[in-house]
Formats: structure tokens, sequence, C-alpha cells
């Protein structure tokens, strides 16, 4: 690590600081879990200068032993726009018995004097149905991902001599189980 540390002063690098947990991976070692952090991001100050809003993310857990990295190079603040949320259907819908009468009810439900017109509250009447189908059906498959991802997050943030927990092969378990149905 010392060799490490030295390469990176020649190299005039250092690491950029990052948001999230502080260990990046975990393992098991001997029955004994270990938890280190070994990802990161290195940058020069002339790299930095150019990217000065930049910033390093360290994301909630996926199946992988390390946390995704986002890197986002900026070089002014991001200013957050409000965007419609787009429909999209969800493949993991067909292998329900009953999605296709949701459509067609939705299909059937819609009115109107002019063709265009009816066409499109068609379309919305099967989106609205669908949506509302599948979030009693389901419930929010993105947010019980993230709130699982949030869970195995908090694994990594203690410490490193904290024993092996059976929840944690639990919620590993779900959030496999809830990724196959995104």
């Amino acid at each position: 690590m010392d060799e490490f540390k030295r390469a990176l002063g020649d190299c005039a690098l250092t690491t950029m600081h990052a948001q999230g947990p502080y260990f990046t991976w975990r393992g098991i070692r001997h029955e004994v879990e270990v938890k280190v952090r070994l990802d990161r991001f290195v940058t020069s100050n002339s790299w930095r200068d150019l990217f000065p809003k930049s910033r390093v993310i360290y994301l909630s857990p996926n199946e992988s032993d390390h946390p995704p990295i986002l890197l986002e190079v900026r070089n002014v603040r991001k200013r957050r726009r409000k965007r419609r949320k787009r429909f999209r259907f969800e493949e993991f819908w067909l292998r329900e018995e009953n999605w296709r009468r949701v459509v067609e009810l939705g299909w059937d439900s819609a009115t109107g004097d002019i063709s265009y017109a009816k066409i499109a509250n068609k379309i919305t009447n099967k989106r609205d149905a669908l949506l509302s189908w599948s979030h009693a059906r389901f419930g929010s498959l993105k947010r019980d991902i993230e709130d699982i991802r949030k869970q195995l997050g908090q694994f990594f943030a203690r410490a490193p001599s904290a024993p092996l927990c059976q929840s944690w092969l639990t919620l590993e378990s779900k959030l496999h189980e809830l990724l196959q149905k995104e």
C-alpha cells in the first residue's frame, strides 16, 4: 500500500472525496466478514481545475461485493429539471394471468366523437389501468429495490469487525429476486 501511495504522489494524483459508505468491498475470509475501502477515483490538480463541480458517489449495493461508483463530471453545478415520468410497459407484467384483461378494459373504456381523440383516450385509459393494476399487484418495484439497496448499504457502513449477519444474505436474495422482476 505504501508503494501505491508513493506512486500517487509521484504522479501528483489525489483521491477525490466520495459520498456514500466508507467501505467499498466486503467479503468473507476464514468465516469472518472483512470490509475495506478499495475503490476510489484519483485526479490531478489540473483535472480538478477543469471540472471543479465533479463528484464521486458510491451508490447503493447491487449483487456485487463492491458498490457501483458514479463519477459525475461537471464544470458547473447541474440544475435539476422536473421531467414528466414516462410510461413503460414492464415485461414482468406478461407473466401475470390477467394483464391482457387489464389492457382490454382500459382500451374499451375510451370515449370520444373524433377518431383520433378516441384513440388517444384509449391509450391513456390503457396506460392508467395498467399503472393502477401494477401498483396494486406489485407495489413499487423501484422503491422496493432502492429500499433493499439502502439496507444493504448499511452493511458497508458498519465497522469492519461487525459479525456476518443472516439478514445480509436474506436481503441480497430478495434484491436478486426483485432485480429479476425488474
